[in-house]
């Protein structure tokens, strides 16, 4: 039998997260994007990053996320109930008065998911890797696995990423 692929977990973690988002809504969804890993180095820069620990804070991420104002979208994706699940960490970088950067990190078959990682428009590209290093400092020695596809896979790529090929997430449809 041929030894398991090095990105199985980034799949399963991935599934992992998915469905700790999922119950958080009460409902299944689904994912399809590429998956992939990292060995990349670490930078750090004065940026201020900082975990969020507060619904007011995951308020703030979120509309800097989804590029609308707070209170502005007719619906949450990431409920407040996100923030006690000890394996869920939401990281952002400010300057103060506004988040220009953030992502979610996410244990998991013994490996740290990244998802939902955002730069504003004007950020600088090295806040991907100051949120790496932050990432990695949260969780020293865990291997970091996601997904990505387009630029924003390109942009991994170029800090040290690997794709594994394409991620699917099956659910079954209750009834």
């Amino acid at each position: 039998m041929a030894p398991a692929p090095p990105w199985l977990p980034a799949v399963q973690n991935n599934a992992e997260w998915c469905d700790t988002v999922c119950r958080a809504h009460g409902h299944p969804g689904r994912f399809e994007q590429g998956l992939w890993l990292n060995p990349a180095p670490e930078s750090s820069s004065e940026v201020a990053w900082r975990t969020v620990g507060t619904p007011e804070e995951l308020e703030a991420w979120e509309a800097a996320w989804s590029g609308q104002p707070e209170g502005a979208r007719p619906s949450r994706v990431f409920p407040p109930a996100l923030l006690q699940d000890e394996g869920v960490v939401f990281l952002a970088a400010g300057d103060g008065k506004r988040l220009v950067a953030g992502g979610i990190a996410f244990f998991g078959a013994d490996v740290i998911g990244l998802s939902n990682t955002f730069r504003v428009e004007g950020a600088p590209a090295c806040l991907d890797a100051e949120l790496l290093a932050r990432l990695r400092a949260h969780f020293p020695g865990r291997p970091v696995v996601g997904y990505e596809r387009g630029e924003a896979l390109d942009t991994w790529r170029a800090l040290g990423f690997e794709a594994g090929g394409p991620l699917r997430v099956w659910l079954r449809r209750e009834g």
